[in-house]
């Protein structure tokens, strides 16, 4: 395979920039169905399959790849948020929808606004953006807001907001 065949889609190639994707991200769980179901039915993750190990497995949304590793070490000390060593984000297209699923599956929403970092209100719905834990206690970020994170470095340089085109 040449190397325009593996990496013709991403987006960087199209531009001739350096070639850099975030494809894959491993998650290590201690229940791996219920991580499973939460990311899967909470988030609306596809699952892909099972890892040769028969244990681990896939999900994706058809761009990156989250993998899904057993854990069995030492408990580990669950961290507040805004105190956590990483946290992922994840763009929706229907947060009321992922809201009221994450809230089927008793996930923690910890803030309402991933920038403001309220402190979430249960009787009142997210608007925009909110903080939720999943079943190890990862912060995630879940937004509806193409703009919610900065992805091109014209725009955080210039102060211009998005590029044209895309977010």
């Amino acid at each position: 395979m040449t190397h325009d065949q593996t990496h013709n889609d991403c987006p960087a190639s199209e531009k001739g920039e350096s070639m850099i994707g975030l494809r894959h991200v491993a998650i290590r769980a201690r229940d791996l169905a219920r991580s499973r179901r939460f990311y899967e039915e909470g988030l609306g993750l596809t699952f892909i399959g099972f890892r040769p190990s028969g244990i681990a497995m896939d999900l994706g949304d058809g761009a990156v790849n989250l993998t899904l590793l057993p854990y069995a070490g030492p408990e580990r000390t669950l961290l507040q948020e805004g105190d956590e060593f990483i946290h992922l984000g994840f763009l929706v297209a229907d947060l009321a929808a992922t809201y009221a699923r994450l809230m089927a599956l008793d996930a923690p929403i910890v803030r309402d606004d991933v920038k403001e970092r309220r402190p979430h209100d249960a009787t009142a719905m997210p608007v925009g953006s909110f903080k939720v834990l999943d079943p190890d206690g990862n912060v995630l970020d879940i937004s509806e807001q193409p703009d919610e994170w900065r992805v091109r470095a014209s725009a955080v340089l210039s102060g211009a907001g998005p590029a044209p085109g895309g977010g």
